[in-house]
């Protein structure tokens, strides 16, 4: 019984921690990265971090080159590969890279032995069925402790979908209880505020070929970061773009490049859609961008009722070779929402 309570406390933990919303965009490869911001440098005497197994894996995996993104100020790693191997042969090939770099302390395939209990009760459970139940149960105590413990273990396994993810606590846990135990001693009720760093990978089946997606962290990430608003004007918008007034930034996402893609996401209890519309087409006019001909040309079309006003209002901008376009709609909770994504 002690067995499964603490399997299932570290099966809740892990489960959370899975569940952290990854927004993974696959962009054009716009976005340029400084290969002296790309790489890390590490000497032979100096033991390597479970992000530089993960990364070094991922190279020798042939993984294209890691691109790099800020996302609320965190930096963010994200890299692909098409393979024509299963995703399930993929997912062994993984595994053995990570245990061959020590990142993984075995392979796991994703498969259960679990002992299906819907409609039972446990004490029906006959010897055979009691011990394979509690293999599976060790089992998971060990494949989530690798978890927390920075390697990379299966989620979700299904023939043409497979996902894997990992973690690395701020304190350095090498077990679920310890991280468990960090997080209480951190005194946090959020379970990520003590993560310093993340990684996740999706292998899906895509019109007969696998594509691989690995996205991961630096080992100095913050969670609160992703969660929390912060004022516009404080925060103020890009060198090309500015931040709606009376709007809290909710996201930003861009390059290491201003010259790359950049997605910012605001939002104002304040400010109607037609001020925020406004408020862009008159400040962006003062910057030099002049509204694209296909903006012009729907807005005619809604004026003289050829086209159905949306509900969703849509800019562009363009000035020389780079475009800015604004999206601005009513939120589910009656808020006024701004999505600007400038493109090079």
């Amino acid at each position: 019984m002690r067995l499964l309570q603490s399997t299932l406390k570290i099966g809740a933990a892990g489960a959370t921690i899975f569940g952290i919303g990854w927004a993974i965009l696959t962009f054009g490869g716009n976005a340029e990265v400084k290969s002296a911001d790309a790489d890390i440098i590490s000497f032979d005497f100096a033991p390597k971090t479970n992000t530089q197994k993960f990364q070094d894996s991922l190279d020798e995996l042939g993984m294209e080159k890691a691109r790099y993104y800020d996302w609320n100020g965190n930096k963010m790693a994200f890299s692909t590969m098409v393979t024509d191997d299963e995703p399930l042969v993929v997912l062994h090939e993984f595994q053995e890279k990570f245990r061959e770099k020590g990142l993984n302390d075995r392979i796991y395939s994703g498969k259960s032995n679990a002992v299906d209990l819907r409609g039972r009760d446990v004490s029906e459970l006959t010897p055979e069925e009691r011990e394979a139940q509690m293999k599976h149960l060790e089992e998971l105590y060990v494949k989530h402790s690798n978890f927390f413990a920075g390697g990379m273990v299966p989620n979700v396994v299904t023939r043409d979908y497979v996902t894997m993810h990992g973690m690395d606590s701020k304190g350095g846990a090498e077990t679920g209880l310890d991280f468990i135990k960090e997080v209480r001693e951190r005194g946090s009720s959020r379970l990520t505020d003590s993560v310093g760093a993340a990684r996740t990978i999706e292998i899906f089946r895509e019109s007969g070929r696998t594509r691989v997606a690995a996205t991961w962290t630096d080992d100095e990430v913050d969670f609160s970061k992703f969660r929390n608003a912060s004022n516009a004007a404080e925060v103020g918008g890009s060198s090309k773009v500015p931040a709606c007034m009376g709007c809290e930034r909710l996201m930003r996402f861009k390059g290491e490049t201003e010259e790359g893609y950049a997605s910012n996401l605001f939002h104002s209890d304040s400010q109607t859609k037609a001020d925020v519309v406004r408020f862009y087409r008159e400040s962006m006019a003062r910057r030099g961008w002049m509204l694209t001909p296909a903006t012009k040309a729907m807005m005619a079309a809604e004026q003289v009722k050829l086209k159905q006003k949306s509900d969703v209002e849509f800019l562009s901008f363009a000035r020389g070779s780079e475009f800015v376009n604004v999206l601005v709609y009513t939120g589910s909770d009656g808020k006024t929402v701004a999505k600007v994504m400038e493109a090079p």
